[in-house]
């Protein structure tokens, strides 16, 4: 149960959220909108608010520090790797604000939802190139996602939480090879990956 004397759950029950400044890793308070609810009001989170296209620090602060990381390390490398073009996009539920990465004429590589609870990233694969992997020799996180998956048509979705930089790496491995668009940024990249992190969220050297 939440102590209601803690500072940080006063900030909350009165609306105002922490946006962090991601290059120094300070926070400072960022109202929400107001939404009318039965004669009360409550401060809806920018994530779940259709009315208002948030930005990128409303989204990534309601994130832990952990996923921040993982989020940031996600959309580095779906631009930068897999040459993507990201746009935010409200989706509607579950997956509400969004971002999207397309090539290929806007076709969608993937989608990473920053949702506060369990930010995930979703692959749009090909079923005939999944059912020619040898998903055997893959460990147990990919194998989870592909047996989990949703089968459109000819698309499997696959869900991905976005917990670290291990997972996301894991989890772009699955994407075509024609996709990638830089394999020494992968190389680059997965090197990262294995490297600590320090106070500020960055890779140690």
């Amino acid at each position: 149960m939440r102590n209601p004397r803690n500072p940080r759950n006063f900030r909350i029950r009165m609306g105002v959220y922490p946006v962090e400044d991601l290059t120094t890793g300070s926070c400072q308070a960022s109202p929400r909108r107001d939404v009318a609810n039965s004669g009360q009001r409550f401060r809806r989170p920018a994530w779940d608010d259709r009315f208002r296209r948030p930005s990128d620090e409303d989204l990534l602060c309601a994130l832990t520090p952990l996923a921040r990381v993982a989020f940031a390390f996600a959309r580095e490398s779906l631009t930068d790797q897999f040459g993507a073009q990201e746009s935010l996009s409200w989706m509607g539920v579950p997956w509400q604000w969004c971002y999207r990465y397309d090539r290929n004429a806007g076709k969608p590589v993937a989608y990473l939802v920053p949702a506060p609870a369990r930010p995930l990233l979703a692959l749009p694969l090909s079923a005939h190139a999944l059912a020619e992997r040898a998903v055997g020799s893959l460990t147990r996180r990919p194998q989870d996602a592909i047996a989990a998956g949703t089968r459109v048509g000819e698309v499997i979705w696959l869900s991905w939480e976005v917990s670290s930089r291990n997972a996301v790496d894991e989890a772009l491995a699955l994407l075509p090879a024609e996709v990638v668009l830089n394999p020494a940024r992968k190389s680059e990249t997965a090197r990262l990956s294995r490297a600590p992190v320090g106070a500020s969220g960055r890779s140690g050297r």
